[in-house]
Formats: structure tokens, C-alpha cells, sequence
């Protein structure tokens, strides 16, 4: 990470909130209490702090989320991803190079200031 740069990953759902998911977005709010403080806390010395908050990434943890729901609600594999997508305005997982490429993005010199 470039010099004056903090970055903090926090998934979307953990921002906002979702049944079967308190333990996890009780964690990501206080991880978004953190970075919103250290920005008002380093912003004079010219460092920014940021959160990336992408949604439901198409990962190994997303799987076990997938049947988290399926044992609670019932629900086929289908009917629990499509639960998840919709939450997202493009309707899918997110790859896990989008998030890479933003969190570079944010830590190189073009993002400074």
C-alpha cells in the first residue's frame, strides 16, 4: 500500500445488515466505525481511509453462506444464490479481481488526496 493509504475490506451485506448473517455484519460494522474514525482522525496529514464494500464475493466463504441459508430456510441452491445476487444492482457474485483491482487502485498515488 502507498504511503498515506489506509484500506479496509468490508463486504456489502455486512455494511447493511442480513438474516443469518449477525455475528458477521456485527464484525463489518464495527470495521466501518474504525476506518470512518481513522479518516476523521489522519485526514489533516494528508491520508485517506477507505472501506471496500463489494457485496457477496464468488468465493469458498460465499459457499458456506450458500448453505447456511439452504440448512436455515430450506431453500435449494439456486433459490439461495439468487437470494444473495439480489441485493447486488448487477444481479451476481462479484469476482474476487474486482475487489483486488479496486483496493490497488485505492492504494496507489492516482487515488492520493
Amino acid at each position: 500500500m502507498g504511503p498515506g493509504a489506509v484500506d479496509r475490506g468490508v463486504l456489502g451485506r455486512g455494511a447493511a445488515g442480513a438474516a443469518y448473517a449477525s455475528a458477521y455484519a456485527a464484525s463489518k460494522h464495527g470495521v466501518m466505525g474504525l476506518v470512518r474514525s481513522i479518516a476523521l482522525e489522519v485526514a489533516a496529514k494528508q491520508i485517506t481511509a477507505n472501506a471496500i464494500c463489494p457485496s457477496y464475493l464468488d468465493t469458498e466463504m460465499t459457499g458456506r453462506t450458500l448453505d447456511g441459508i439452504m440448512a436455515k430456510t430450506g431453500r435449494d441452491r439456486d433459490a439461495a444464490l439468487a437470494a444473495l445476487t439480489a441485493r447486488n444492482p448487477q444481479g451476481r457474485l462479484i469476482a474476487p479481481a474486482e475487489v483486488t483491482g479496486a483496493a490497488l487502485w485505492l492504494a496507489s498515488d492516482a487515488a492520493a488526496g
